[in-house]
């Protein structure tokens, strides 16, 4: 995946305090001729350059304005936060933002789910980094909110309830409902039995 964007919002979120998530939000801004093209995941390529520690990718011959400034997420009800974007960029049609959000150690997402639904996650450092690509035309949101609690982050539970799932992911979407293998699994055992008669009945005819 390498996405291009008109902006990358990480916020390293150093503690949790009374009114909210404290740490430290790095800016990276578009700069012209050539909007911010990025990785997630290390590339394995000479093109792109490790930000922060390898938190994320930027490629190499991309011009980034860089600022940093102390940050907060706001508490808007017990352990939710909440993000609000103060830029103009959420609009149809504009080039995406990343928020790219890493926890504090020995904390990870929780119930409810995130809204908008986050798009990747890993750990990173031992802590969990969650990131959100946001489109006005996908989210139409100013804001992020999530919710977290004490805990190792489980990437498995994490993915699974708390990632966005594109619509061309729709025809697999199914495979995550517990419904769906509930399902897999009576329909095994209807056959097991129907299996299991048949046997019996060639035995005794025979």
């Amino acid at each position: 995946m390498s996405p291009e964007g008109a902006a990358i919002f990480v916020f390293d979120a150093g503690s949790v305090g009374p009114d909210g998530l404290n740490g430290t939000l790095t800016t990276y801004d578009e700069a012209p001729p050539a909007p911010l093209s990025w990785d997630w995941d290390d590339p394995k390529s000479q093109a792109y350059e490790p930000q922060l520690g390898g938190l994320f990718y930027l490629r190499s011959n991309v011009q980034a304005s860089v600022s940093d400034k102390a940050g907060r997420f706001d508490r808007v009800g017990g352990n939710r936060h909440r993000y609000q974007f103060t830029a103009s960029k959420l609009v149809p049609g504009h080039l995406p933002i990343a928020l790219i959000v890493l926890l504090p150690r020995g904390w990870t997402l929780a119930k409810p789910p995130p809204e908008p639904r986050l798009t990747r996650a890993k750990v990173f450092n031992g802590r969990l980094a969650a990131f959100w690509r946001l489109e006005g035309e996908d989210f139409r949101a100013e804001s992020v909110d999530f919710s977290i609690a004490k805990g190792k982050p489980n990437m498995a539970l994490v993915n699974r309830r708390f990632r966005h799932i594109k619509a061309t992911d729709g025809r697999l979407a199914f495979l995550r409902s517990p419904a769906f293998w509930a399902g897999v699994s009576a329909v095994a055992a209807l056959v097991g039995a129907i299996v299991g008669f048949l046997a019996w009945v060639t035995q005794s005819a025979n």
